[in-house]
């Protein structure tokens, strides 16, 4: 997949929103989330960047599920990865269940 990355930038360039970075919360530091790939393609190449996308979040658990969101679309993860997701999915749902949170 990286190799196809490489071509896609060495051809076209970095796509805009390639790069994502998150602030949380009231803190100041701003977190790459997703486009490490891009990034260090881009810099090996001397390929000019975008400007990131800012998200917000309101604190590191909803950064941590929007990037299991995103990893799920995407062919990079393997079946251990894909089910080990899917059981931990299942148990948190179900612990919400028992602490009276519905769902």
């Amino acid at each position: 997949e990286k190799l196809g990355l490489e071509h896609l930038i060495e051809e076209y360039g970095c796509a805009d929103d390639a790069i994502v970075v998150a602030k949380i919360g009231d803190a100041e530091d701003l977190w790459l989330i997703d486009g490490h790939s891009t990034r260090e393609i881009c810099l090996a190449t001397g390929k000019s960047m975008t400007l990131p996308r800012l998200m917000l979040f309101k604190d590191r658990q909803s950064v941590l599920e929007w990037i299991d969101k995103k990893q799920e679309g995407r062919r990079n993860l393997s079946p251990e990865e894909l089910e080990k997701r899917a059981r931990r999915d299942y148990l948190d749902r179900h612990m919400h269940r028992r602490l009276g949170g519905g769902v």
